[in-house]
């Protein structure tokens, strides 16, 4: 019942922030996000990959994604959320649900 508790909480708060971005997500939230990844790697995983295909659904009305560009947005979000959680998210906002190639992750 708590994960089911969790899951929704986190639904929802995905579906109301697909504009997110590191300089607006809270380094409450970063924290949320990775205590989330060490209890359940799995609901963390599908909640990020909700987010993305939610918000590239919504922006291109396609719904086919190789399975390889699923892999490269996993790593950016965990990069993404180590960033806010370090303080540096503001310095180069880059959005949340959506990849954004390794230079703009390296600048």
């Amino acid at each position: 019942m708590m994960r089911d508790n969790e899951e929704l909480a986190m639904r929802t708060w995905v579906e109301k922030n697909l504009e997110a971005t590191t300089a607006s997500l809270s380094k409450d939230m970063a924290a949320r996000w990775q205590r989330l990844m060490m209890r359940d790697e799995k609901l963390f995983y599908q909640l990020a990959l909700y987010g993305f295909v939610k918000f590239r659904c919504r922006e291109s009305q396609d719904e086919s994604f190789p399975e390889r560009e699923f892999c490269h947005f996993l790593g950016e979000f965990q990069l993404k959320l180590r960033l806010v959680l370090r303080g540096k998210g503001r310095a180069n906002p880059l959005p949340l649900f959506q990849r954004v190639g390794h230079e703009a992750l390296r600048a």
